[in-house]
């Protein structure tokens, strides 16, 4: 994806292409994903020769993964309620 050289600088106009056809063919899609904050998908991961196309499986396999962990995380919490403002202090003491 191109978006200009060392010579002439930043091709602003392919950029704005490249930025529409990503939100038309993929962000136009996950508007209504519950998991869309937590995607990874980038420009790259997405790009074919012949535009952006979804990589097969990968929202499915992220919804499950998200559900998954944040049943994890619920269960650890339930367990120990004070267990994600440990590992916070700890982090902050640790790193001061």
């Amino acid at each position: 994806m191109p978006i200009g050289n060392v010579d002439t600088g930043l091709d602003f106009h392919a950029i704005t292409e490249i930025i529409s056809a990503y939100n038309e063919h993929i962000c136009k899609s996950c508007s209504g994903c519950n998991t869309s904050r937590l995607c990874g998908v980038c420009y790259a991961t997405v790009r074919k020769d012949n535009g952006f196309h979804h990589v097969n499986g990968y929202c499915h396999a992220l919804q499950l993964y998200s559900k998954n962990m944040l049943s994890e995380i619920t269960s650890l919490l339930e367990k120990n309620p004070a267990l994600m403002e440990n590992i916070t202090v700890d982090y902050y003491q640790a790193v001061s």
